[in-house]
């Protein structure tokens, strides 16, 4: 038996089964950000913002808006995510990287999945042509802090499949936990898919190479809708860097704008 998390019918986003990311005095929304809410007339959630304004001089710089379900969904048994999203960026020609304006790490628009525990994220970051798979490791507040040995991650992959500039597709990530014997845990998996055709896999999903016990696997998603920005530098999950076009975060926000819409989205996992 499969169960179903449908994102809305037709309202109800923020303050309903869904909230505006809020980090200490830190709320996730760019202020210069506009929301639309669906109706029965149109079942869109959007986000739209003219032009940036939100940075900051860290990690944190990578959100401008970041609307996330309420509820986690369990992985035990697998879990798949998709949503029908449309994306439309502006202002990017005039980049002061001279990096290709449809470069996703200018301005996405972004499927995202989260999880609390193990701090692992599973991401679509699109742009008006290009399609970036993204993973990543972060450290999350723990009692006795972080490990001496942890090893956080980005691995952000360009896809070769292109878009139209604000054309609707279908982005689906599914996470397979994998086969786990007596004390001997399998690889798990994750999947990014668009519009039924894979274009990105992995495995050992919180590792870049097979780990060494113990094994971390996430524990409940979250999903999410968001705008993101990638322009500094990344950790490589060895224990050094992937380099970005503004380690220091110095012009990261430069006049670029974004529209975003979402629709359909859903949730499935295995009844347990």
């Amino acid at each position: 038996m499969t169960e179903t998390f449908v994102g809305w019918e037709t309202s109800g986003v923020i303050g309903q089964a869904w909230s505006v990311i809020t980090l200490g005095d830190f709320k996730v929304l760019d202020p210069a950000a506009r929301l639309t809410e669906p109706t029965r007339e149109n079942t869109e959630f959007s986000v739209e913002i003219p032009q940036l304004t939100l940075s900051r001089k860290d990690p944190g710089d990578h959100a401008k808006a970041m609307i996330y379900t309420n509820r986690r969904f369990p992985t035990g048994g697998g879990l798949t995510v998709s949503a029908e999203m449309r994306v439309r960026t502006a202002g990017t020609s005039t980049n002061p990287y001279g990096l290709d304006p449809d470069d996703p790490r200018l301005v996405s628009g972004c499927v995202a999945l989260l999880d609390d525990t193990s701090g692992l994220v599973l991401n679509f970051e699109v742009s008006n042509s290009q399609i970036l798979a993204l993973r990543e490791l972060f450290a999350v507040v723990a009692p006795r802090g972080v490990r001496s040995d942890f090893m956080p991650l980005a691995d952000p992959v360009v896809t070769k499949r292109k878009i139209e500039a604000g054309s609707w597709h279908t982005y689906e990530i599914r996470y397979h936990p994998g086969e786990d014997g007596f004390v001997t845990p399998g690889p798990d998996r994750a999947e990014w898919y668009v519009d039924g055709a894979l274009v990105h896999s992995c495995e050992w999903v919180a590792y870049i190479e097979p780990p060494a016990c113990p094994v971390l696997k996430p524990i409940r998603f979250r999903v999410g809708m968001a705008v993101f920005t990638l322009l500094d530098n990344l950790p490589d999950g060895r224990g050094g860097t992937i380099p970005g076009p503004d380690p220091n975060y110095e012009h990261t926000v430069f006049g670029q704008g974004i529209r975003v819409d979402w629709k359909n989205v859903q949730v499935r996992w295995p009844h347990e």
